[in-house]
């Protein structure tokens, strides 16, 4: 199993948005550093499709602006 804190580190490094859902053995666990800082956190899958529009609304402003 990889380490929470090298998941999310490995993803903040790729720029690409890092989100955790709450469950199973991780779901109370926190992150160590700022380097591991998560961009999203959510506690059921559903809750993903709202982070998702928010990500493509931001980048679409991003690239009007």
């Amino acid at each position: 199993m990889i380490k929470l804190d090298t998941a999310i580190l490995s993803a903040n490094k790729a720029e690409v948005v890092s989100i955790r859902i709450r469950r199973g053995e991780t779901r109370i666990k926190e992150t160590k550093s700022l380097e591991t800082k998560l961009k999203c956190q959510i506690n059921k899958l559903s809750e993903l499709f709202d982070i998702l529009k928010k990500t493509q609304s931001l980048s679409e402003s991003l690239k009007d602006g």
